[in-house]
């Protein structure tokens, strides 16, 4: 414990001094060069962020929970909610799919459209709030080389999970809306542009912290957050996010069986792609991730090339092929080896 203390110390005097140094770099050269403002702000995120590892308790139930969340959240983009040529709305099997889909964006696929306005306005006010604490914090740091212990939970908690939850949501009711304004010739307001818009750069802002967030974890705390911050782990939420993303633009393409094709078939190579990750830089550093990925991947391939003989034959699933769907996964992972 008391190794644990000095360590802790001797790495936060290292970063203070490191710190000290960097507010006085801002030019290169004696003061010829200017370095640019925006690489200054890098280095100085870098820091806080190292600092705040550092200084940070693990939290391993915010590990085991966003494990789950994210396991659902790539299986969930294969049952293609937003194809209503398999989903009916109208049908019990439709509803069925609508709600499953909570487990992976939060909302019900139905509903979509209904809270979009308000989930985008929420996603902004936490979003915006957050960057300008993180900014806030930034130039604290850079001036006092510390930070209070609840900022630098506050900063790490969120950035850890929050963001990992919130962007499939935002950028299908997004996707949504587009899809509506191409199909449907449907028209939105100078506000509602105007906050979708928003929504996008906030989305790649959010991004932009995770990302330098997982490279200090990976550095300084590599048995905390494990199956959040790997290189794997950042390709499997683009890839889930690229089959949402994709299957949301052309939800209201209305009964375009040949488009709705080429999108699960499309899907069907990005599954492919991810049965590639539990090999890539050490996997998930769990052979039970591995393992499940794996078999996400594998049935992925599978269903979506179920999906798409049904979508092209204009037949929609019943409730009795949800009940195959769910079952047929056992099966996969039983036969996909543990890493």
């Amino acid at each position: 414990m008391i190794g644990d203390q000095t360590q802790t110390t001797t790495a936060t005097s290292n970063f203070s001094n490191t710190s000290s140094a960097n507010s006085s770099s801002n030019y290169k050269y004696n003061g010829l060069v200017k370095v640019p403002f925006f690489q200054v702000l890098y280095r100085d995120l870098g820091s806080l962020f190292s600092y705040i590892q550092i200084t940070t308790p693990p939290y391993s139930i915010i590990h085991h929970v966003m494990t789950v969340f994210r396991i659902f959240q790539t299986i969930g983009p294969c049952i293609h909610f937003c194809n209503f040529l398999l989903w009916p709305k109208d049908t019990l099997a439709g509803k069925t799919s609508s709600w499953i889909s909570i487990f992976f964006q939060i909302v019900p696929a139905d509903y979509m459209g209904i809270i979009r306005n308000s989930a985008c306005i929420i996603f902004l006010v936490i979003s915006i709030s957050m960057s300008i604490i993180v900014l806030l914090c930034c130039g604290y740091y850079k001036k006092k080389a510390t930070m209070p212990g609840f900022w630098s939970s506050l900063i790490y908690i969120y950035y850890s999970s929050i963001p990992h939850i919130l962007h499939l949501p935002i950028a299908t009711c997004i996707c949504v809306t587009v899809s509506e304004i191409i199909f449907l010739n449907t028209s939105l307001s100078i506000i509602e542009i105007i906050v979708f818009i928003v929504c996008l750069v906030m989305i790649l802002v959010q991004i932009f912290f995770v990302t330098l967030l997982n490279e200090q974890t990976i550095a300084f705390k590599p048995q905390s957050m494990m199956t959040v911050t790997p290189t794997t782990w950042n390709f499997q939420f683009y890839i889930s996010m690229e089959v949402t993303i994709v299957t949301a633009f052309i939800s209201q393409a209305s009964d375009d069986a040949v488009l709705y094709s080429i999108v699960i078939l499309l899907s069907t190579v990005f599954y492919g792609l991810m049965t590639r990750l539990p090999f890539y830089k050490g996997g998930f550093a769990s052979p039970f991730v591995d393992a499940i990925i794996l078999s996400i991947g594998v049935y992925g391939v599978i269903m979506n090339l179920i999906l798409t003989a049904f979508t092209a034959l204009k037949r929609d699933i019943s409730l009795l092929v949800i009940f195959f769907m769910v079952g047929s996964f056992f099966v996969v992972y039983i036969g996909c080896p543990v890493m």
